[in-house]
């Protein structure tokens, strides 16, 4: 699971933008070459709790930055 985050709310080191849920308190960082998104069958982010409109825009968003490879539908 991956958060983009912007703002006050980056890791502490204030460089990291992503984080990385590894399902415990530990924090990994990622590099931005090595992230894929995973998309629905419709090609939108998949995103836990949040509805159609807001997974559009963050889906905009990203396409806008990512190139079309880095989109990996989730089987």
């Amino acid at each position: 699971m991956m958060e983009s985050v912007v703002g006050p709310g980056r890791n502490p080191d204030s460089r990291a933008q992503y984080r990385s849920n590894a399902g415990g308190p530990d924090r990994t960082l990622a590099l931005e070459d090595d992230l894929l998104v995973r998309t629905d069958e419709d090609g939108e982010v998949i995103m836990v709790k949040q509805n159609g409109e807001y997974r559009r825009m963050v889906t905009r968003q990203l396409q806008a930055v990512f190139a079309a490879d880095r989109f990996v539908k989730a089987a």
